[in-house]
């Protein structure tokens, strides 16, 4: 190895893989712009996946208060604090919203939470019930759910990568045009062309010094085009014969 152990591993550690997601361009890093290690991690970076996200969670959010209050109430109100969680907030915020328009005796704070709804509520506006939607979603805690608890393979069924960051090169290589991802660093895209005898990688130095690369492939056990197979006459799959 060509420099110290901690300088290597340090070096790795500072460039891990980064793909870009079909879809999902967020900002990310300066230089590897749209590109991350995590399609979570790029979702939450992309305005419009976002957007469309809040927005779901949202709807969701109304029509669960729309269907809670179109229950029955068992004829009596429930305590405040113990009815529907929606029902509850959507009560504290018509408080807080309408405060000044409550003429019963009873202290709004303590009024039990259908009541009002009931009575600072009484057309069931449309429009108040998405305000409160739209101020109920955190959308702190909501990155955090994507980040944490998204199922990253279903969203990335969604969202294919379709380029790999070359640290090395500081750019995006296509998938189709990575050959191998180098096996000292697993960090950095290895292509075909220019590499036929041999490798080296810009990253961490690694090399081959075996006599082609295939005997590197099989001594190394790795795997040659990661994204794509080839199909047994050694054409990559998809990819028509040439008539030249």
């Amino acid at each position: 190895m060509g420099v110290p152990l901690e300088q290597w591993i340090e070096t790795i550690n500072a460039h891990p893989a980064k793909y870009l997601f079909q879809g999902l361009r967020g900002e990310g890093d300066h230089r590897a712009r749209g590109f991350f290690t995590d399609v979570r991690e790029a979702a939450v970076y992309d305005e419009r996946y976002m957007d469309a996200y809040m927005d779901c969670v949202r709807k969701g959010m109304r029509e669960e208060l729309d269907a809670a209050l179109s229950s029955p109430s068992d004829g009596e109100f429930a305590p405040p604090g113990e009815d529907d969680l929606h029902v509850e907030s959507y009560a504290e915020f018509l408080r807080n919203r309408f405060w000044h328009k409550w003429d019963e005796s009873e202290n709004i704070n303590r009024a039990p939470a259908r009541k009002v709804i009931a009575l600072l509520d009484p057309d069931h506006s449309n429009d108040l019930r998405w305000e409160w939607a739209y101020e109920a979603v955190d959308p702190q805690y909501e990155w955090e759910w994507i980040r944490e608890h998204e199922d990253a393979e279903a969203l990335m069924r969604e969202h294919p990568p379709v380029e790999m960051w070359s640290h090395a090169f500081e750019e995006g290589v296509p998938l189709d045009d990575v050959w191998f991802i180098c096996p000292g660093c697993g960090r950095e895209p290895i292509r075909e062309d220019g590499n036929e005898c041999g490798y080296c990688c810009g990253l961490c130095g690694a090399s081959s010094n075996a006599p082609t690369m295939e005997a590197f492939f099989r001594a190394l056990e790795v795997k040659e085009w990661p994204f794509r197979e080839r199909d047994g006459e050694g054409k990559h799959a998809g990819e028509e014969e040439s008539h030249g």
